[in-house]
């Protein structure tokens, strides 16, 4: 009997958690933990009409294919000019999509949802301070008195640095799957 409870206490909820993905490059391997979220891009490497973006965490991994859990899925077709976006919180109703691995293209992979909405978040930030860093700099031109243009001069490039690299820091690895990553 003790047996029997020390197995359903701490056996069973090993088993119920979501399962690590593992890619390979050569002799590269790159494995996630069961806790990252994805953001998965596939279709047909050949037509290139159709693909379709789904975001979530993975559930189980068979040989073929992938189940994820669902959080948002985008369906793209470029034939028809159809684009369909459902960014509804998927996740909380347990959809679950199984998808492919032969027609997965690229992987983004994100230590959990929390680091892919600031990853938006940041930047959004820094494209909008490349951007009036930009305006900043082209306005520099127009200060009559050289003395206010050294400093506006400096105030569009810093403005234009901070925003590149904001840009750059929150940038993420993406795997591509079209010639080199495998599973």
């Amino acid at each position: 009997m003790l047996r029997l409870l020390f197995a359903i206490l701490f056996c069973v909820p090993l088993f119920c958690q979501a399962q690590s993905l593992t890619i390979k490059n050569g002799t590269t391997t790159k494995t996630f933990s069961p806790e990252t979220y994805y953001e998965f891009y596939f279709g047909d490497i050949n037509t290139q009409c159709c693909n379709t973006t789904v975001k979530g965490m993975i559930t189980r991994v068979y040989s073929d294919s992938i189940q994820v859990r669902l959080n948002a899925i985008n369906l793209y077709n470029k034939d028809l000019d159809f684009l369909t976006d459902l960014q509804v919180d998927m996740a909380e109703n347990n959809l679950l999509y199984t998808l492919p691995k032969a027609e997965l293209l690229d992987l983004t992979a994100y230590r959990n949802k929390k680091q892919h909405d600031n990853k938006s978040t940041f930047w959004g930030i820094g494209a909008a301070l490349v951007l009036t860093g930009l305006v900043t700099l082209a306005n520099s031109y127009d200060v009559g008195a050289n003395d206010f243009r050294e400093g506006v001069l400096v105030s569009g490039g810093a403005q234009f640095g901070l925003g590149l690299t904001l840009m750059l820091i929150h940038r993420k690895k993406n795997y591509s799957f079209r010639d080199e990553w495998h599973f």
